[in-house]
């Protein structure tokens, strides 16, 4: 028993150890004989975009630091950006959702609606701007808002 053990482990090892192989072909004609082998590789696109969580506006402030939407990580192909497009709306009071308190997102002077990134050393620095009129045209109370950041990966080739 110990025998047919013995050679049946053998057998298994030695088909275990024979992996299939593929080879080029030698050219001989070559002084000395040479070879090429391909190698191929697929790096998937990939990003990290920072964007700000939250802020908190003080009363009568014009300008608010939002913060600052950047790529921390960019991995993207030739003549690719990662473009983060953000929706402002208006802040809504809590008590009395019919009364609103207007405000603009923006970037530098200008009203921010989307950048596109095509490297790490790119950011963009966001303010909440109200205006003295509509600070003081607002109903007492607090009010809350959502601004929706939105990321894609586009193509800058038409």
């Amino acid at each position: 028993m110990k025998k047919i053990t013995s050679l049946l482990l053998a057998l298994f090892l030695l088909t275990a150890v024979s992996l299939p192989a593929f080879a080029t072909e030698l050219n001989e004609d070559s002084d000395p004989p040479e070879a090429n082998t391909q190698i191929n590789t697929i790096i998937a696109p990939t990003y990290v975009i920072s964007i700000p969580e939250k802020t908190t506006i003080n009363f009568g402030d014009t300008q608010t630091l939002l913060g600052t939407v950047k790529a921390t990580h960019l991995q993207i192909e030739p003549y690719y950006c990662v473009t983060v497009r953000a929706t402002a709306g208006e802040l809504i009071n809590a008590a009395n959702p019919q009364k609103k308190l207007p405000y603009s997102l923006m970037s530098g002077t200008e009203a921010f609606t989307s950048h596109s990134f095509v490297d790490t050393v790119d950011a963009v620095e966001l303010k909440i701007a109200i205006t003295e009129a509509d600070w003081d045209s607002a109903m007492g109370g607090a009010y809350n808002g959502i601004i929706t950041f939105a990321v894609s990966y586009d193509s800058m080739v038409n």
